[in-house]
């Protein structure tokens, strides 16, 4: 019998997991209560466990966890509160669900509760699991954003991140800057004094600060040219590969998707 000052609860969502020894599952978790986690379901690949249906990737469960005697703790019990299916039925859905689960992953911490940032990987998979498809770069957007603003990132896109004053209107022939390395928009006198500063359009910044401006269900209601999309997409992901000194690996999949699907 399992001590139960060593038993845990969790509320926990499946954000990667991989075969362990000769039956069990080696997950990783973001839970509610306790950030980050490394968890073995044991006997989870057995055809008849009852544990391997709850434990699926990008599952939501409730779990019943006991303390192991290393960093990796035994899943005792669990329950499936959302399986988020139209995740598993559609290839694009499910690579975009990666792409949300990557940067999670890379802003989480271990150990420490994390209830906001548990929130919107839920509310984010449940937005790419029943959105339009067309939607779904606009749902990358918004997630991205919060995401950034809940780990104490958000890029400044009211006023010039280089000196801080309100951005004036562009001129017909002027561009904004982006730059990651000051922390987001230009006003157009000094992009040029950065390096790293890509051309900004004035509708692509319209978008961002939509996004950081309203709720979800309204920012997706947007429609917006191709070109405009691709614009913001490229400044977001410049961005987010800035913060966190690498590259998104699940992008070069989701372009690949996106050449052979020619849709999203």
């Amino acid at each position: 019998m399992v001590d139960r000052n060593r038993l845990y609860r969790i509320d926990a969502i499946v954000m990667h997991r991989s075969d362990m020894g000769e039956a069990d599952r080696l997950l990783t978790v973001l839970s509610r209560e306790r950030g980050k986690l490394r968890l073995n379901a044991k006997g989870a690949r057995k055809i008849k466990s009852r544990r391997a249906g709850h434990v699926e990737l990008f599952m939501r469960s409730k779990m019943l966890v006991a303390k192991g005697r290393g960093d990796i703790d035994i899943v005792s019990q669990v329950e499936t509160v959302e399986a988020y299916r139209g995740l598993r039925e559609d290839l694009t859905r499910s690579t975009y669900a990666h792409y949300v689960v990557e940067l999670i992953d890379a802003f989480a911490e271990e150990g420490s509760e994390q209830p906001e940032m548990f929130d919107l990987l839920a509310e984010g998979l449940g937005w790419i699991a029943t959105t339009a498809m067309r939607n779904l770069p606009l749902t990358a957007r918004f997630f991205e954003l919060k995401l950034l603003t809940l780990a104490g990132f958000q890029p400044q896109v009211f006023r010039c991140a280089d000196q801080g004053e309100a951005l004036k209107e562009a001129a017909a022939n002027e561009f904004y800057g982006w730059s990651p390395s000051s922390g987001g928009v230009l006003c157009p006198d000094h992009a040029p004094g950065r390096s790293d500063a890509g051309r900004l359009s004035i509708h692509a910044l319209k978008v961002l600060r939509h996004a950081l401006r309203t709720e979800y269900h309204t920012f997706t209601t947007l429609t917006i040219r191709d070109s405009v999309s691709g614009e913001v997409e490229q400044a977001m992901l410049r961005y987010i590969q800035y913060v966190l000194e690498r590259k998104v690996k699940s992008v070069e999949f989701l372009n690949l998707l996106r050449r052979e699907n020619a849709v999203i």
